[in-house]
């Protein structure tokens, strides 16, 4: 597992290292927010960033189990480990079937701000348990900012 998460981090790092020196090789304007690239520079810039901390993390966590002894191990894996990865798949596999339907069901019959204010309420619902005033306000906040940046910030229309 550890090498195979090394790898995935690695190739992640240079996926998004090509993605940001392509955004940089588009045309250039007056301005850096005016042109085509920005948009893609920055958020390749950022997952850059991320997959450099899952790089790190992934191998500082690698050291210290190594450093566990073996009796601790063995002591620590049991059925509620277990239990607890079929909960993440679960809980993974609704996320990925609410994704679905957000983008091929919602987002075609609704507009985007209404469509992700219903996606983040009802996610958030679902794995926070928290009554309805948290969510609604949380994921209207959110969509409020997304709108506002997208429209205000970066020039780009919001999808229809």
């Amino acid at each position: 597992m550890f090498a195979f998460e090394i790898v995935v981090s690695v190739l992640c790092l240079s996926g998004f290292a090509f993605l940001f020196y392509d955004a940089l090789r588009m045309p250039f304007p007056q301005q850096f927010w005016d042109g085509p690239g920005s948009f893609p520079a920055i958020l390749a810039s950022l997952l850059f960033v991320l997959s450099l901390y899952w790089l790190i993390t992934t191998i500082v966590g690698q050291m210290r189990k190594s450093k566990v002894p073996e009796a601790e191990k063995s002591a620590s894996v049991d059925t509620s480990t277990k239990a607890l990865k079929r909960e993440e798949i679960k809980r993974l596999a609704i996320i990925i079937a609410l994704t679905i339907l957000y983008i091929m069901v919602l987002m075609p019959l609704i507009t985007f701000p209404i469509a992700t204010l219903v996606y983040l309420f009802i996610t958030i619902m679902l794995f926070t348990r928290k009554g309805w005033v948290i969510p609604l306000v949380v994921s209207a906040s959110a969509t409020l900012f997304v709108y506002l940046v997208f429209n205000y910030v970066l020039y780009l229309p919001m999808p229809r």
